[in-house]
């Protein structure tokens, strides 16, 4: 059995995930869900990046050792979607993963705190950074891999 499993902190990687599941008939879960990881053969790990950072790398780690042994592809949403790799991202990972960056976005008037901070900061400088890029379109390929795992 498979399932999506993914975090979010403004939505885009739940739209995703939510397409996803919708094109290759796999149920979708956000893991605030806190979902029974070993019941599934097949995962696809959705999450947001930010400065490298994948949010759901914690998670990861600690349930690593029953993901191990399971199909995994990871998706990851960001403004600078092409950024890191796995390996950079999650060095105690000690398999290979099918790796998707999709596009994400930023828009000032959502973000909070310290991001929104950030955000504002950057945007000064690097006008592209505040865009909206989530678009079904972006994940045919991921589609093709879900539907082979």
């Amino acid at each position: 059995m498979k399932a999506i499993l993914y975090t979010t902190k403004y939505g885009a990687t739940r739209e995703y995930a939510e397409w996803l599941s919708a094109a290759a008939k796999i149920p979708s879960i956000d893991i605030k869900q806190d979902p029974d990881i070993a019941r599934y053969d097949g995962l696809i790990l959705g999450t947001p990046v930010f400065a490298d950072h994948f949010r759901i790398s914690k998670w990861m780690k600690t349930h690593w050792n029953t993901l191990k042994g399971k199909e995994i592809i990871i998706f990851s949403t960001g403004v600078k979607p092409n950024q890191g790799t796995i390996k950079e991202a999650l060095p105690w990972v000690d398999k290979e993963i099918s790796y998707h960056p999709l596009p994400g976005r930023v828009i000032l008037e959502e973000l909070r705190g310290i991001d929104w901070l950030i955000a504002r900061i950057i945007s000064i400088k690097d006008k592209s950074l505040v865009k909206d890029e989530v678009r079904q379109e972006h994940i045919k390929e991921l589609i093709k891999a879900a539907k082979k795992l």
